[in-house]
């Protein structure tokens, strides 16, 4: 991170995004993410740049490819926005910030395959909660339209 005081030029921005307070107290916070430069012949840099909550905040990550860099840079603003122990949101409270938690690649394959194996279990369970309610409520609506409509009226058969 470069903190608070450092200079704000981040180059090109690549991405973007705009938060609020979930109070709703503050004006909207902007996220900005500038294109990842070379730094040395295996090195890369992704800057970024959190502006509306008084004097900005510029970060920025490395990565031995443009693309860790970047992922870096994302990780960066979550960590930075999570710091301030403000609860920010991105479009529904429940989304949260809308950037998500990246598991350290330092700790090895075997911590993201345990990762995302609970993930996944959490995934399924809240998946079934999700259909349980979903058939609930259709059949709930099939009831309540049924009972709008009447009785049903018996047309008769013909034969041919």
């Amino acid at each position: 991170m470069l903190g608070k005081d450092a200079k704000c030029d981040i180059g090109r921005v690549v991405a973007s995004r705009v938060l609020t307070q979930q109070n709703g107290h503050t004006p909207k916070v902007t996220v900005s993410i500038g294109c990842p430069r070379r730094l040395l012949r295996t090195s890369w840099e992704c800057r970024f740049l959190i502006e509306g909550m008084g004097a900005p905040i510029v970060g920025r990550a490395g990565g031995v490819d443009t693309l860790q860099a970047l992922l870096q840079a994302v990780e960066g603003v979550r960590v930075s926005l999570e710091q301030t122990g403000k609860p920010f949101v991105w479009l529904d409270p429940q989304d949260g910030l809308g950037f998500p938690f990246l598991v350290p690649l330092s700790h090895g394959k075997s911590l993201e395959d345990r990762v995302r194996k609970l993930i996944d279990l959490d995934l399924a369970e809240w998946e079934k909660k999700t259909n349980h309610y979903k058939d609930q409520t259709l059949k709930r609506l099939k009831r309540v339209t049924n009972k709008q409509r009447g009785p049903r009226k018996q047309t008769p058969k013909t034969q041919p």
